[in-house]
């Protein structure tokens, strides 16, 4: 549920009265439209980091200005949970390092292919008494792209 953190968040506001109605939540705390709230919980929308970021600097707000320290206590704890909720929002999943990595893998490889055919048609154009260079060239490539294979093949065995 996309919005399942946000109406956890309503109502934690109203039970520690900051806010009495979706209304007031949606302005005062979120910054939005009075009808914001009530729409995206009904409709289970994706909330924005723009959302989250003036909830967090708003609940910090009343926080800092509550004189009940019980309360205040709490509105720091839900700053802290906004923020956490922000982080996991902003971090890249496992699956997208993951991603990364392997893409830039391909990237380092496509490179190192790019100059090793570059090494080849030099070699080539050598006399043959540089022929034994070429085929440790080839021999290097053929080596470096089963070996990189491997490691390919075994990088998507954990993401599945």
């Amino acid at each position: 549920m996309n919005s399942k953190f946000i109406v956890d968040l309503y109502k934690s506001c109203k039970a520690l009265q900051v806010v009495t109605t979706q209304n007031e939540f949606s302005t005062n705390i979120c910054g939005k439209s009075p009808r914001w709230f009530s729409v995206v919980s009904s409709n289970d929308r994706t909330i924005s980091t723009d959302s989250l970021v003036r909830a967090y600097k708003n609940i910090e707000a009343l926080a800092q200005k509550q004189e009940n320290s019980h309360i205040k206590l709490l509105l720091i704890d839900l700053v802290t949970d906004i923020k956490n909720h922000i982080d996991n929002k902003l971090a890249p999943s496992s699956l997208e390092i993951q991603t990364q990595e392997i893409s830039t893998g391909l990237e380092n490889y496509q490179k190192k292919y790019s100059s090793n055919i570059k090494k080849i048609k030099n070699i080539s154009q050598q006399n043959s008494d540089n022929n034994k260079e070429l085929l440790k060239t080839i021999k290097e490539i053929i080596n470096s792209n089963t070996m990189f294979i491997q490691e390919l093949k075994e990088s998507l065995k954990e993401l599945e």
